[in-house]
């Protein structure tokens, strides 16, 4: 019924811990999980955790494939022994499942939608959880605001600027929904709607979306993936459906913080540039 495939990149008890949890969630009985691991050799207690465990399925990569490369290459192993799930779900493993029903409330989708980007509560170090990363894009980005994040990426000093007044932002919309009532009562009257690209820290696929043709290819190390899952649904006329009834929590930037920021710079500016080609490659 449900398969979960994350990826470890060093980052063994986060993962050790959200597997932990991720059992034990109601209604995953029926669920599997892949682990994909992009990193070194796993601690022992994740080891024995995936050897003891029949439901995980540990994948060892020759190489660092990033996120969605990793989730892509994994799923390919594990469907060369086993037939294709009903549910998909790419996960970080900074996620944290606020829900214990969650697996349930998707059970009960009838009919199921393609693509579901349920609501991800970004948790940043000790700050309450109140920013919300979904709708991550309810339209298709204009090639003017692609333009943008190509020209800001390209160079070290404008990429930090930008990295900084993001950081401001955040503050400011943390201290405004402080002042709020709460943060849940002003979120009740959400209902489902129809959006461009969900966030990809959490990504529920029905099965309907590679029965169709979807993939997971894509074309860049890391960032991005949003728009190709995006494009890929666009293109085959799929529903990519905004749900604030399912909840899970994110912690945020564990993985990204192991890497150098000139690093991470590189890996937007490379997003930055193949999501332009994979939006507006018939223009110059």
């Amino acid at each position: 019924m449900f398969l979960v495939i994350c990826v470890n990149y060093n980052n063994d008890e986060e993962t050790f811990n959200f597997i932990t949890a991720l059992l034990r969630l109601n209604n995953f009985d029926r669920g599997k999980i892949v682990l994909v691991n992009n990193g070194n050799l796993l601690n022992p207690s994740l080891t024995n955790l995936c050897i003891n465990q029949s439901r995980i399925k540990l994948y060892q990569a020759e190489k660092n494939l990033g996120y969605l490369g990793g989730a892509c290459w994994g799923l390919k192993q594990y469907l060369k022994e086993f037939p294709m799930p009903k549910w998909i779900i790419l996960s970080n493993t900074d996620i944290h499942f606020s829900d214990s029903d969650i697996f349930k409330k998707i059970e009960l989708y009838d009919p199921p939608p393609d693509i579901i980007a349920p609501e991800i509560i970004l948790q940043s170090n000790s700050r309450q959880a109140l920013i919300k990363q979904n709708p991550h894009l309810k339209k298709r980005p204009s090639k003017l605001r692609m333009l943008f994040y190509k020209s800001v990426f390209r160079f070290f000093l404008l990429g930090t600027i930008y990295y900084f007044l993001s950081e401001i932002k955040c503050f400011i919309c943390l201290n405004f929904l402080k002042k709020r009532k709460s943060f849940a009562e002003a979120n009740k009257s959400i209902k489902c709607e129809r959006i461009y690209a969900p966030m990809g820290a959490f990504i529920i696929l029905n099965k309907s979306y590679f029965n169709a043709g979807g993939t997971l290819n894509h074309g860049c190390f890391l960032y991005g993936e949003e728009i190709s899952i995006a494009e890929n649904a666009q293109k085959l006329n799929l529903n990519v459906i905004y749900d604030p009834n399912l909840k899970v929590l994110h912690k945020g930037g564990n993985t990204t913080r192991l890497v150098a920021n000139r690093k991470l710079l590189k890996y937007h500016r490379d997003a930055a540039a193949y999501c332009y080609r994979l939006l507006y490659k018939n223009n110059k």
